[in-house]
């Protein structure tokens, strides 16, 4: 049976604080259990949007808070993924260990797959050795950051310090594929994980898979299973 999730923001006028300004809560819904906890913002009660759950206005202190609240949104996800990778029942309690616990709450955004860390550490020390850690350290960038823009791969050798040309050939020398067939294929596998096992609206998944518009998901989805993603709901 499908985990039913559900996601909501709301503020509390109860709690005001000095500043008269109110407190952002969080409320998950996991197959109808429940829990909600203080996100730490505060907000004006007039500048708050109820209906969709966000600060009104393109302000820093409105962009700020509803990038955080995004932030949430994918941690949630996050931890839906890690516990089906661990093959853990997705339930409230299990939900509440990942997201309110202090160690992992700060790293935890999506889950690092290992199709590949093995074959990695058998290269190690290999012809493949020199950029080898630095190529490892590129596709944990690219799993933990799926719901975000591929940087191209000039980007991506600025940011770990490698000839592009090498981290190029290096990556497809370990995968056996391109960083953006690795990175298309990762991300197209985290929808039809959330596709199979939640009832998070598809066109909420394709976001958080990294796809702008539910059209460009639902072709990539498709040449990839031969099936649209409503095909297997």
């Amino acid at each position: 049976m499908k985990t039913k999730i559900t996601l909501h923001f709301y503020t509390r006028s109860k709690n005001a604080n000095t500043s008269g300004k109110l407190p952002i809560y969080v409320r998950l819904a996991v197959n109808g259990e429940r829990l909600e906890f203080s996100s730490k913002k505060f907000i004006e009660q007039s500048k708050w949007l109820p209906d969709l759950a966000k600060m009104k206005g393109q302000l820093e202190e409105a962009r700020s808070i509803n990038s955080y609240l995004d932030m949430m949104r994918t941690k949630v996800l996050g931890a839906a993924l890690q516990l089906i990778h661990k093959k853990e029942e997705l339930t409230i309690e299990n939900f509440q260990s990942i997201l309110l616990d202090n160690e992992n709450s700060v790293r935890m955004l999506i889950p690092i797959f290992q199709d590949h860390n093995d074959k990695m550490k058998e290269l190690l020390g290999k012809k493949y050795a020199p950029p080898a850690v630095l190529i490892q350290k590129v596709q944990d960038h690219i799993v933990n950051h799926l719901e975000e823009a591929l940087p191209s791969t000039k980007e991506l050798a600025q940011m770990f310090g490698i000839n592009d040309f090498i981290l190029k050939q290096s990556f497809l020398g370990l995968f056996e594929t391109s960083i953006y067939q690795f990175y298309n294929d990762k991300r197209l596998k985290k929808a039809r994980l959330l596709i199979e096992q939640t009832t998070i609206p598809l066109a909420n998944i394709a976001s958080l898979a990294g796809f702008n518009h539910y059209i460009n998901f639902y072709k990539a989805f498709k040449k990839k299973y031969s099936q649209s993603p409503s095909d297997i709901i």
